[in-house]
């Protein structure tokens, strides 16, 4: 969860105090080349539950929190958004109201993630926490597989330095 932002999850988790400090920090350097995300080892460890780590993350980046995302998505939110951006941006559409819509992001912390759509679609883009494992599995059951191979997703791998 949250792949490649461990720093933003460590400065999170530890401002909000969810984790005892100095447990934070020994799973924080435990080494991680190439496993699990310090939010999926938070997690897996019982020391956070991911509805916690959702709503802070939520909170952090300004938007609300879906614990639960839906299974299908409205068919007119669908179509404001073609296969190539959702998936060049993460994103899938969860509701439109005709001014403004919803959007799940896979990766809540992409820098101008909301006003870069917001430009592109021509309407106010609000955006939702959720699993971002549940996201991309929308995104796949709703706009198919991308040409990215598995992995490569925005928001799955390392950010540039100072995201």
């Amino acid at each position: 969860m949250f792949e490649g932002h461990d720093l933003v999850i460590h400065d999170l988790v530890a401002a909000h105090r969810l984790v005892d400090p100095a447990i934070l920090q020994s799973v924080f350097a435990a080494p991680s080349a190439a496993g699990p995300s310090l939010a999926d080892r938070l997690i897996e460890s019982g020391l956070i539950d991911p509805v916690t780590l959702l709503r802070t993350v939520a909170a952090h980046v300004g938007c609300t929190c879906l614990e639960q995302p839906p299974a299908e998505l409205p068919p007119a939110a669908l179509l404001l958004i073609d296969g190539a951006m959702a998936h060049d941006y993460g994103v899938v559409p969860l509701a439109t109201d005709g001014a403004a819509v919803s959007l799940l992001a896979s990766d809540p912390f992409k820098p101008n993630l909301a006003g870069d759509l917001a430009f592109i679609l021509g309407r106010e883009v609000r955006l939702v926490v959720a699993d971002p494992a549940s996201v991309r599995a929308l995104l796949r059951r709703h706009y198919g597989d991308s040409d990215l191979p598995a992995g490569d997703f925005p928001g799955d791998g390392p950010v540039a330095a100072g995201a």
